[in-house]
């Protein structure tokens, strides 16, 4: 079952899954949930190696930043910008520093979004004005479901079966340490593997008992190892007895 999933994890479905848990995300204003999903499916790499996609994620540091304000656009008289916010606070680090690329490149835009934390009421200033527009939001979602498919990649993990293995393997050296603690480290991969998948399958609106059966294994080899350590420390108590 675990290698069913594992080839499952980089495929259409799972791709067209994530995709939208991003979008609502998005379109829900959760920017916590979004960075996460973005940060955990999309590498560092792919991230850096494109400047379209540093646009991208500029942009929708920009939609967040925005969302956030919304209320106060629509008080009677207009509301100020706390320049503090978590979401302004977070568009000037990203425009600092991964973002500073588009600054180096000419990129007016990026100029324009710097001025966002610094302005009271900024859906005032003629150049930003747009970015509070519905159209503006609309736009670039588009363009982040046109990009998507091809910038999520599933995250790397240590094959279960191996590691399941590596702590059944364990048990045939009882009385070496070292193969202990091997086996020991094995089982807290494992079970963080495990919990991954959990998390995953919550996200993409799938079955959750699909990680049981190799749980279950995993759990009777713990609990064998476990039983083998108990067996090795016992003798090597009797011995003690023995010599006191």
């Amino acid at each position: 079952a675990a290698s069913v999933d594992a080839a499952e994890q980089g495929g259409p479905k799972w791709r067209e899954a994530t995709a939208n848990a991003l979008i609502v995300a998005m379109d829900q204003g959760e920017r916590e949930m979004f960075w996460s999903l973005w940060e955990r499916y999309i590498p560092p790499t792919v991230r850096a190696g494109d400047m379209e996609t540093r646009g991208l994620e500029l942009e929708v540091h920009v939609h967040f930043a925005v969302f956030a304000v919304l209320p106060l656009k629509a008080k009677v008289g207009g509301g100020k910008v706390e320049p503090g916010s978590v979401e302004m606070r977070a568009l000037k680090a990203f425009i600092e520093g991964p973002g500073n690329a588009l600054l180096q490149r000419g990129q007016g835009r990026v100029t324009q979004y710097l001025a966002l934390p610094s302005l009271e009421q900024p859906w005032n200033n003629p150049q930003l004005a747009p970015v509070f527009e519905p159209e503006w939001s609309r736009g670039v979602k588009a363009r982040l479901e046109r990009a998507l498919p091809s910038l999520l990649r599933p995250p790397p993990a240590p094959q279960l079966h191996a590691l399941i293995t590596a702590v059944s393997g364990a048990q045939s050296g009882a009385g070496d340490s070292g193969a202990q603690r091997a086996g020991a480290e094995a089982v807290a991969v494992a079970n963080g593997v495990l919990a991954q998948m959990e998390v995953l399958l919550a996200e993409t609106g799938r079955d959750k008992s699909q990680v049981d059966p190799p749980r279950r294994r995993l759990a009777a080899a713990s609990r064998l190892l476990h039983a083998s350590e108990q067996a090795r420390e016992e003798g090597r108590g009797g011995g003690y007895e023995e010599e006191g």
